[in-house]
């Protein structure tokens, strides 16, 4: 076709990121955004802060820190702050303190009252193997930032924006970073792939700062792309981004990129490409690629559909689902088709209501889509909601009907998987267990674990209110443990939380469990009890509780253990440093079995010993005699061997010296190597840690009489 005007500049970056000329704002933070500005301004100058933000590849990292420069430089008319503002690259890990020194020096000469440091992972770090000198250094110094306590720096001046990819995070949290991330002065974000929502409002954001530069750009997509291009390309990304980066994900940065080439399609037209033209390069007939990868849907799947399709109005319905995948709301006039198409399972039928962004928070366990819908709205679907649920969840809104392709349809047409981070969208697994009746729903959740987590002996059982499974487990291959897991599923036991627990913790004390994992149906309304409601005593046992996300119940449902298998691992991680933080004995791999096979004179009282000698140990009690030692046992060991016997086994726990007397308590040989298979070094245990990770994980236990403060 002949062009009708010249070719317009491209405003899609076609190496994904934004370039220097065009300043494109985040899309969907204006929550966090305007909780970063509340933050930062009031407190800057009281207090040391810091705004951790993390992001994967392509999710806004770079985009985000250049809008909150300009925030805070002073340098555009709508900035918040005329602040000092630099950048920092942590890929090497460079000395922190000296370049705070350089620029709080700075700042003082330009009369700036506040410093912005924006610390960059510019490339990807390492985190392979132990830390390198210069990263214990760098977390050491933000330590010392985080608590004011730098030499020659007025630390309340600062803000330090740290930039890291979730890797990197994880990382550095397995040395102790998660202690800085809870003080009281630091904010967290965490960065999001694109949806419905930040995929529209992407586009339109492109050609509103294009506009800016250049006039002969509307600023508005709609004088370029019919609407379903939009929706259409959003979906496709995803099988995009798997073929030419590896990665099934929904980035934005290839959104953008795709976005580009279609610009370049719209200038070889030189006029608007309608959803005409859509189907025409979806279905390969007007050939587009991206990197070599062709920009089409799977043909043959599309002529399948249509066979379906025995009218003109039927058809056009079908080509509206097929090429425009977004949420529609049921009209009256169109109910008889969607009724017939659902039935056939060509779309996904659900009940769902329309939510404001700003009442979202309520329907924080519910599964839920956020969507363009005249600006940004939340569906939140509530087809598998008890009626309980509905009644308190869904006052002053009205249930509707919402239709769009099946799942089925979208991965075989356009290659579309739900992989979720937090699950805010539909997943078939899931819906066909909320499906199931009560009781059944537990035994699949049970019968997945049991059949997937290797247990040498597994087994279902069920007690007063509960079901479930047992079996011996080794954690890391190598520590053996006896390990009950139950699954709290509302529906099924009418108990309230804190009653089912205490009934849960009287049949764990009465058994041979050595750990306990409580695992919390999703979209459960019914809150657990804090932990200091929650009291665990006379056990060696640890009990654990993890409230499932509906991503880490679907992965359970298709026989993905690993999420749950890291759950196991960290519980007992964090057990092991909160016993070691407390002085406590732990419970050892194969502890009960050397104590069975002591002789009956230690057998009865080398629990009580050891736990003496650490009341001793951390000066709740004076040095005593062995009682083990001192006891009868003299009188009828004649020669002494069962004495020296005796007094060997304690040394491994307990200092003894050579009066026998108990001066306190050490780790064994057996307890140094269960600390070291977790990698945990004594001088690097964090109680902050502790205390964070026992909020999530709800550890509670007692493993002696006595307590620690």
């Amino acid at each position: 076709m002949q062009k009708t005007r010249e070719a317009l500049p491209n405003p899609f970056p076609q190496l994904g990121t934004p370039g220097e000329k065009i300043r494109i704002n985040p899309i969907g933070y204006d929550r966090e955004i305007r909780e970063i500005k509340e933050f930062v301004l009031p407190n800057i100058g009281k207090q040391p802060l810091m705004i951790n933000i993390y992001g994967e590849y392509g999710q806004g990292k770079t985009t985000f820190l250049k809008f909150l420069e300009e925030k805070f430089n002073g340098s555009l008319p709508d900035s918040w702050a005329d602040f000092l503002v630099d950048k920092l690259d942590i890929s090497e890990f460079p000395p922190l303190e000296e370049f705070l020194l350089e620029k709080q020096k700075e700042a003082e000469e330009k009369g700036k009252e506040g410093i912005i440091i924006i610390l960059d992972e510019m490339q990807h770090i390492s985190t392979e193997g132990s830390l390198t000198q210069n990263q214990k250094d760098f977390l050491d110094s933000l330590r010392k930032f985080a608590d004011d306590n730098i030499n020659g720096v007025r630390n309340s001046l600062f803000t330090l924006v740290l930039a890291m990819h979730p890797e990197t995070e994880k990382f550095f949290k397995d040395y102790g970073y998660y202690d800085v991330e809870q003080r009281r002065g630091t904010f967290k974000l965490v960065l999001r792939d694109i949806d419905y929502f930040t995929a529209h409002e992407m586009v339109n954001e492109y050609f509103k700062q294009m506009h800016k530069i250049d006039e002969s750009v509307e600023p508005s997509f709609k004088h370029y792309f019919d609407e379903a291009f939009i929706n259409a390309f959003y979906i496709l990304s995803q099988d995009v981004e798997s073929r030419v980066n590896g990665i099934r994900r929904l980035n934005g940065r290839t959104f953008a990129q795709i976005f580009f080439v279609l610009f370049e399609e719209y200038n070889r037209k030189g006029s608007k490409l309608e959803f005409e033209d859509l189907k025409s390069i979806l279905l390969g007939d007007k050939s587009l690629k991206f990197k070599d990868y062709p920009l089409q849907v799977n043909r043959e799947a599309y002529h399948d559909i249509l066979n379906f399709a025995e009218s003109e109005d039927l058809k056009k319905i079908v080509d509206q689902m097929l090429f425009n995948p977004r949420w529609y709301f049921e009209k009256e006039e169109e109910k008889h088709w969607l009724r017939m198409l659902s039935q056939r399972g060509i779309i996904a039928e659900r009940e769902c209501i329309v939510v404001d962004p700003n009442e979202i928070a309520k329907y924080e366990k519910i599964e839920k889509e956020r969507i363009y819908l005249e600006g940004e709205k939340w569906l939140v679907f509530t087809d598998f909601l008890t009626a309980e649920q509905k009644g308190s969840l869904l006052e002053n809104h009205e249930p509707q009907k919402v239709y769009r392709l099946s799942e089925e349809y979208l991965e075989e047409i356009y290659g579309f998987k739900y992989e979720y981070e937090g699950s805010d969208g539909s997943s078939k697994v899931l819906r066909e267990y909320f499906k199931l009746e009560p009781s059944h729903k537990v035994d699949e959740v049970l019968e997945k674990i049991t059949e997937n987590l290797e247990f040498n002996i597994g087994r279902c059982k069920q007690g007063p209110s509960y079901k479930f499974a047992e079996g011996n487990y080794n954690v890391l291959g190598k520590i053996k443990y006896n390990l009950g897991i139950f699954y709290y599923a509302e529906d099924y036991n009418r108990d309230d939380f804190k009653e089912y627990m205490e009934n849960v913790i009287k049949n764990v004390e009465d058994s041979e469990h050595d750990f306990v994992v409580v695992l919390v149906c999703p979209y459960s309304n019914k809150i657990p009890p804090i932990k200091e409601n929650l009291e665990i005593r006379k056990m060696e046992n640890r009990i654990f509780i993890e409230e499932l996300s509906s991503d880490s119940l679907r992965k359970i449902l298709e026989d993905d253990i690993e999420g749950l298998e890291n759950i196991i691992r960290e519980s007992m991680k964090i057990y092991v440093k909160e016993a070691f933080e407390k002085g406590f004995t732990l419970p050892l791999t194969g502890f009960k079995e050397k104590i069975q096979n002591k002789p009956t004179l230690l057998r009865n009282k080398f629990v009580d010993e050891v736990g003496k000698a650490w009341s001793i140990e951390l000066q709740l009690s004076e040095p005593t005699k062995s009682e083990i030692l001192y006891s009868s046992a003299s009188a009828v060991d004649g020669d002494g061997k069962l004495l020296d016997l005796a007094r060997d086994s304690l040394k491994e726990f307990i200092k003894l010296d050579e009066d026998d007397i108990i001066r306190g308590c050490e780790f064994s040989r057996y307890e140094k190597r269960f600390l070291e298979l977790f990698d945990i070094e004594k001088d690097g245990i964090s109680k902050n840690e502790i205390e964070s990770s026992m909020k999530r994980y709800f550890s509670s236990y007692s493993r002696f009489q006595f307590q620690i403060s």
